[in-house]
């Protein structure tokens, strides 16, 4: 048992995590060791604004029991409780996760957070996998957007700890699934080896850090004189930060560099599954643009409709791409109005349709 200095210290830690979030703190709990300990420092740093939200994925019999005992927790706690049950509850770890973070960023509102317990072990079986993918050594962040509020993870330099009100998920010890199957790896893999791969990982997140400075968020303006090798990390990277999604792979990139620099009537593009969304990169006018494979827009209602095509030839000096042209209306009273619809590709591949007036 942890003493009365380290538990004063934990929490202070805590506080300063949060110091900057105004608003209401949503505990992602699923009952386990690690938010049990997550909601105990809550309660001890900010019980007025702590907001028990557990997502019931439907996968275990047992699955509607944890429910009612997060909400039985909440109650003896005299703190407010916000739940949700999957609705397709027959998808794949990668859908089940979406749909749960989907869930959680519906609930927050400017200057609120969502805290999940990620841990230490956590984070380095997620880095093992991500390697082991051919993928770049890139660790959980501690701290990123979501929707209108954050997402937040006070424990991940912590290790795993039991709880005495930790409920244990059988899907845990279940091999079929992928990250019990790195955990279980894990343990067999000398302890300098997984050092050096936090070495590796803590290296990359510095030199990354440096590059991203120099990476725009809107589309990714082309240096060829960079050697192909480090045009393709920067474009990894502009993805990673746009969208928070894995590249596509070295040798389909490598088919759309081979391409460039293009003649002004091409238009390369590549199209690869990231996190279960076709997405495309495509290149015009010596700017890649990251979008799904596939969108549309809604069609022109009141006074919009759809450019004629000798009206679209001049969209060109507008440097709007030409794969965007079908989606630009035209204003049937004043025709000097033009609204271009464009889809925007925001964290973990979220697309949204936007729109812009521009004054012809």
């Amino acid at each position: 048992m942890p003493s009365a200095k380290a538990v004063t210290q934990r929490v202070q830690a805590f506080k300063q995590t949060v110091s900057d979030i105004p608003g209401r703190l949503f505990i992602a709990y699923s009952g386990g060791a690690d938010s049990n300990h997550l909601l105990d420092l809550a309660m001890e740093a900010a019980p007025e604004r702590v907001v028990l939200c557990h997502f019931n994925h439907a996968w275990s019999e047992l699955s509607d029991t944890w429910q009612a005992q997060a909400n039985a927790r909440a109650k003896a706690l005299s703190i407010k409780f916000r739940s949700a049950r999957d609705e397709d509850p027959d998808h794949s770890e990668l859908s089940a996760r979406k749909a749960r973070y989907t869930w959680l960023e519906s609930l927050l509102e400017p200057g609120d957070a969502v805290l999940t317990a990620h841990h230490r072990g956590d984070d380095l079986e997620t880095l093992w996998m991500r390697v082991s993918q051919g993928r770049p050594p890139r660790r959980i962040p501690f701290r990123r957007p979501l929707g209108q509020g954050w997402l937040i993870r006070p424990l991940i330099e912590r290790e795993r700890r039991p709880h005495a009100q930790a409920i244990e998920d059988p899907a845990n010890q279940s091999l079929k699934y992928r990250r019990v199957q790195v955990r279980q790896l894990l343990t067999e893999v000398p302890e300098e080896v997984v050092e050096q791969l936090q070495r590796l990982a803590r290296l990359f997140e510095r030199l990354e850090q440096l590059v991203v400075q120099q990476i725009p968020h809107g589309p990714f303006e082309l240096n060829h004189d960079l050697p192909k090798p480090l045009l393709r990390h920067a474009i990894s990277v502009w993805i990673w930060r746009v969208a928070r999604l894995p590249a596509p792979p070295s040798i389909r990139l490598d088919t759309l560099l081979d391409q460039l620099p293009a003649r002004p009537d091409r238009h390369p593009a590549i199209q690869w599954d990231a996190e279960g969304t076709r997405m495309a990169l495509r290149v015009y006018r010596n700017q890649i643009y990251l979008e799904p494979a596939v969108w549309i827009a809604p069609m022109p209602q009141g006074p919009w409709r759809p450019l004629a095509a000798n009206e679209s030839k001049a969209l060109h000096a507008r440097t709007i791409p030409p794969w965007h042209r079908p989606w630009v209306w035209h204003h049937q009273s004043e025709p000097k109005l033009i609204r271009w619809w464009f889809p925007v590709v925001s964290e973990f591949g979220e697309i949204k349709l936007d729109y812009r007036d521009l004054n012809d």
